[in-house]
């Protein structure tokens, strides 16, 4: 499904790219405060806690603005569209790096949250439409890995650039990396006009689909459940074992070549399974969130090791659930991957949300993993239903149709 009138390119896989980096800076903007959050509450004073609720508003902006501002600018040119959205990235990242007050910060992430919103009912339909002929399924996986690079890779080296120069910078150098992609984009993208004609028909394609349906509510689960735990996890890193903040950059470094690692390995573990592959993941991440509450997980060695496997779990969560987002979303998986970003935002949303209100009623951030857990555990008995419950012969078909193939 397409809601843009093309103008060719010639180099559409130079857009593509262009577009996938666009989608990892936006993402590392959104992810990258859980790295410095507590250098943050720090230098303003506040608790983990308190200064987690900057997680919440943005993630929960972005779902309240995604369909509002998507309505409203559809017949807008997109190649105008998408480089102004830029433009005020580029400047509230600025405001970020200059903050010298929390209100300030906020308004830095309100202007962001503003711009994520409308940024993936853009730039998914862009890849799709900038892809050649015959390669949109190639495409549209480039774009999620620029998701799950964000918190594998984006955010651990955010955390570095702010232990040695400051928080402030970490959102400059954000900016600076956006300039360059803007004027990457400014140059290959052709432009494009807007076309809002099948929305609604892809729309009421999306709520008759049981299957899709059930993709998002185990997607807002298991990501409630990672960023309870996740959104404050360079706080449990030092807590208990002592690990010094010098240290935590590298840690969420290592984490995150794990996760790319997983990412890499992904294809052939789903091959062989793509039917329960999803269902034995959140069996280990439920269990990896709740052995971070138990006594031996307080040597350094054990919590490096917990996160790691942590961050190559849920990677390899994202992927299985992008990966059925495409086939089962045939015709419109650009819309249904823009909705995917709205429901990954409300389980940012809820999982800082409730992190923080346990961190600030005294729960230690032990506590945090089994908390996580259970958003988990519901997560795992959602996709024990459709196992179980679903249309065995008709799931099993929609799971391995086009397998390895493209479109």
């Amino acid at each position: 499904m397409h809601f843009l009138h093309r103008r060719e390119s010639g180099h559409p896989w130079v857009s593509v790219i262009a577009l996938t980096f666009s989608i990892f800076i936006v993402n590392t903007s959104e992810f990258v405060p859980i790295g410095i959050l507590p250098d943050i509450a720090e230098s303003f004073s506040l608790t983990s806690g308190e200064a987690g609720q900057m997680i919440t508003i943005y993630a929960w902006l972005v779902v309240c603005l995604s369909l509002p501002l998507t309505a409203l600018t559809m017949k807008v040119e997109r190649r105008k569209l998408l480089l102004g959205l830029f433009l005020l990235f580029i400047l509230f990242q600025s405001v970020g790096a200059w903050s010298p007050s929390f209100p300030a910060l906020i308004l830095s992430r309100t202007g962001a949250a503003f711009v994520h919103s409308l940024f993936f009912s853009l730039a998914i339909p862009l890849v799709v439409s900038m892809a050649p002929e015959g390669k949109r399924t190639k495409a549209l996986s480039y774009a999620a890995s620029g998701t799950a690079l964000a918190s594998v890779l984006g955010m651990p080296a955010g955390t570095l650039i702010g232990h040695y120069w400051g928080w402030h910078s970490v959102f400059g150098a954000i900016a600076v990396l956006a300039l360059v992609n803007l004027l990457v984009l400014a140059r290959s993208l052709p432009a494009m006009a807007g076309d809002d004609s099948r929305i609604a028909s892809s729309m009421k394609k999306m709520e008759r689909n049981r299957s899709l349906l059930m993709v998002y509510a185990i997607l807002f689960l298991g990501v409630s459940g990672y960023y309870t735990f996740y959104s404050y996890v360079v706080d449990f890193l030092q807590n208990g074992a002592m690990i010094s903040r010098g240290w935590v950059p590298f840690i969420l470094m290592l984490a995150g070549i794990g996760g790319v690692c997983s990412s890499l390995l992904f294809p052939a573990l789903y091959r062989c399974s793509p039917r329960y592959c999803l269902y034995a993941d959140i069996i280990v991440l439920t269990g990896v969130l709740f052995l971070m509450d138990i006594p031996f997980s307080e040597t350094a060695a054990l919590r490096i090791a917990g996160v790691c496997g942590l961050v190559m779990v849920f990677t390899v969560f994202q992927l299985i659930l992008q990966s059925r987002i495409f086939i089962l979303a045939s015709g419109y998986a650009d819309l249904a991957n823009s909705l995917f970003s709205s429901v990954f935002n409300v389980g940012i949303g809820m999982g800082a949300l409730a992190g923080g209100r346990l961190l600030n009623g005294g729960a230690d951030v032990d506590r945090l993993g089994f908390a996580g857990a259970f958003f988990a555990a519901a997560a795992l008995a959602s996709e024990w239903a459709v196992l179980r419950f679903a249309d065995r012969g008709n799931l099993q078909a929609d799971l391995q149709k086009k397998g390895g193939k493209d479109d």
